[in-house]
């Protein structure tokens, strides 16, 4: 067991924690109008199944809104939130001009009942057995449950608009960590998976603040900045809960959930 955190760290840490909404992969049966990941999505017959570079889209997962335990900013009170990406080598994570290469929609289960169960093929598998070249975002054709609860998480160190970073210089010569590369000392003691701040949420998550393998893309071309309404997390999957995203890494939808049009999309490999 390592060093423990310093009381200045913890409350320092505390004034920077913000409500959130986990979400934990269980196993069971999965009704049409739930939360899942995988399988096939609610789906009210006439639905268009979206398209990218010709060929079906990946189902990824949907939220249902009304199962949230707690407010989430941006979220409507109710309806089903659907989330598809590009099957192609970079599931659509760069898009081609005119055609981003993912889709998200909302929709109503009470205004009409599935006509798909969970457990179905989708387009994109029905796709695949006929031999086309189909990738899936996710390495499950079966949904998987997911637990929506609250839990808190805290930004990055960049994000948190820390003034004094004295206590976490202090905790990372503790550590024999260097002092200088306070990014990482927060990324991987506070906030990350070698931090002995257990109550910290690090999974898949709807809100709060994202994990990044790779950088964080916000502000950088058409991502809003992450100060913006726009550039809010909606919905965050990670591949050490839910397998898929190449080699392991996570998925991010960030914008204003309620509002499609500033949906974006990023595809986060290692």
């Amino acid at each position: 067991m390592g060093p423990r955190m310093p009381g200045e760290l913890v409350a320092l840490v505390d004034a920077l924690r913000v409500p959130c909404v986990g979400l934990l992969p269980v196993g069971g049966r999965v009704g049409a109008a739930d939360s899942y990941a995988g399988g096939h999505p609610f789906w009210p017959d006439g639905a268009d199944w979206p398209e990218y570079a010709g060929r079906p889209m990946s189902f990824v997962a949907q939220i249902d809104a009304a199962a949230l335990p707690i407010p989430v900013p941006g979220f409507p009170e109710r309806g089903l939130l659907q989330w598809f990406v590009g099957a192609d080598d970079v599931l659509g994570a760069y898009g081609t001009p005119g055609e981003p290469g993912f889709h998200t929609r909302w929709t109503d289960p009470s205004a009409a009942p599935s006509v798909r169960a969970p457990s179905d093929p989708t387009p994109a598998h029905i796709a695949e057995r006929r031999g086309d070249d189909i990738r899936f975002a996710l390495e499950t054709r079966m949904p998987i449950p997911l637990r929506p609860f609250a839990v808190q998480t805290i930004p990055y160190l960049d994000e948190a608009g820390i003034a004094d970073t004295e206590p976490i210089a202090r905790w990372a010569e503790q550590l024999d960590e260097d002092p200088d590369d306070l990014d990482y000392v927060w990324a991987e003691h506070v906030r990350g998976p070698s931090s002995p701040l257990a109550d910290i949420w690090r999974g898949s998550n709807i809100g709060g603040f994202p994990t990044f393998t790779q950088w964080d893309v916000r502000g950088t071309d058409d991502y809003a900045p992450w100060g913006a309404r726009e550039g809010a997390l909606i919905l965050e999957l990670d591949s050490d809960d839910i397998p898929g995203w190449g080699d392991g890494g996570v998925g991010h939808l960030f914008g204003i959930a309620s509002d499609t049009a500033t949906h974006r999309y990023q595809w986060d490999c290692l």
